[in-house]
């Protein structure tokens, strides 16, 4: 008899003993979750526009912009808490144990309806949680990747929170953020990013990518960035920094790829010495060898890229893709293509020549005056061999992109 009241008292004790623990761990979750509640709720009752079709809301209400941040924020410090109450629990369990947190306070991801016109557009509001997702590097055992989205006027703001593992738990050491900026243009949108495996001596980098959000125009500007972790999560090593055009008018108009020792981030963008071929593909290859990002070839896929692509480049780095014998006049020819009143504008002609030389071809660029390029192909590369005013015999024919 005693003993079984022993017993009882123990599971008693046991169970009163559970309740305190739940008592002091829940209301700490809770009290961030529901911070991040009141957050969306004071954007939420931000009106940006009545009829969007008129007034596009380009500019972030001041009320909003520390908002942003102030949820961000949230976001982060429950990401941080949910890995470490499950330090070992998968990607997928942690997305859905912080989704559970969030639901519990009312707060769950934004409706993700596609719209036919910008006329079913609601009036745009702030506060709406696009997405969240966690996933773990190929090649790092002790990191988590965790990406926050959120809904903006005119599209997405994302931030990057890369967590490592550590004895004392989970810690942030890297957070990818942009914060305070009076326009939608200069949030996060359309963010990817991509995490080297670690190289022979464990280090490695990221690589970010982000595209301004924009209400009516396709086209934008691309901005991507080589990081590494540095004294802070908030201050890291920043090795590259590149911003350009990209046009998001066609199905994949930006291809991120990392790898341990380079990158690419090849992306859709005008085509500059033809207005009528519009686009093309602008390819972007990076070594990475400690601090230092290289550009290496290719420069283009097809002879006429190239073409237009070299007219882009400084003499410095396009003398490095010319014959020798004919550097000089090749610079000259080079300084007058980019100057405002070029006499040339417009691919005429592109088309493979094999009479002249394995992979070798002609591209001539016309309108006031015609010049004929000859360019070959070497492994990965183009080089200009040769320009001349008259087509050269052994390349007849008038084989145009256009077609």
């Amino acid at each position: 008899m005693v003993a079984a009241v022993n017993y009882l008292r123990l599971r008693l004790l046991h169970f009163l003993l559970v309740i305190l623990v739940l008592s002091l761990a829940v209301p700490h979750v809770n009290s961030q979750s529901n911070n991040i509640t009141e957050t969306i709720q004071q954007m939420r009752r931000v009106r940006v526009v009545e009829d969007p079709s008129i007034d596009l809301p380009y500019e972030v209400p001041a009320e909003v912009r520390p908002l942003l941040t102030q949820l961000k924020h949230g976001l982060r410090d429950l990401l941080g808490e949910t890995l470490n109450s499950a330090p070992t629990a998968s990607p997928s369990r942690l997305r859905s144990n912080l989704l559970t947190r969030l639901s519990a306070s009312g707060v769950r991801l934004a409706d993700r309806r596609e719209y036919k016109s910008i006329e079913e557009v609601p009036p745009f509001t702030y506060g709406g949680i696009w997405d969240i997702t966690l996933h773990k590097p190929k090649g790092h055992r002790n990191l988590v990747a965790a990406v926050t989205t959120l809904e903006i006027g005119c599209g997405t703001d994302s931030s990057l929170y890369l967590f490592e593992r550590r004895k004392a738990g989970w810690d942030l050491i890297l957070a990818v953020e942009s914060n305070g900026y009076v326009e939608v243009r200069n949030a996060h949108g359309s963010f990817e990013f991509g995490v080297s495996p670690p190289d022979q001596n464990g280090n490695w980098f990221v690589v970010a990518t982000s595209i301004t959000p924009w209400c009516t125009s396709n086209w934008r500007s691309l901005r991507y960035q080589v990081l590494r972790p540095g004294s802070s999560a908030y201050e890291p090593r920043i090795q590259f920094d590149a911003s350009e055009g990209i046009y998001v008018g066609v199905d994949e108009p930006l291809h991120l790829r990392v790898s341990r020792n380079d990158f690419s981030v090849d992306h859709a963008d005008w085509f500059d010495l033809d207005n009528g071929l519009h686009n093309r593909m602008h390819l972007r290859r990076f070594t990475v060898k400690g601090d230092k990002v290289t550009r290496v070839p290719p420069l283009a896929l097809a002879p006429h890229d190239f073409l237009d692509e070299w007219t882009q480049l400084a003499w410095a780095d396009a003398a490095r893709w010319v014959s020798p014998g004919r550097a000089a006049l090749l610079q000259e020819i080079h300084k007058a293509i980019k100057a405002e009143d070029s006499p040339w504008r417009g691919i005429e002609i592109a088309q493979p020549c094999p009479r002249m030389a394995p992979k070798t071809w002609v591209v001539s660029l016309g309108e006031q005056r015609t010049l004929f390029f000859t360019i070959q192909q070497k492994g990965a590369e183009f080089w200009i061999l040769d320009v001349t005013e008259q087509q050269p015999a052994e390349c007849p024919g008038n084989s145009s992109p256009h077609h």
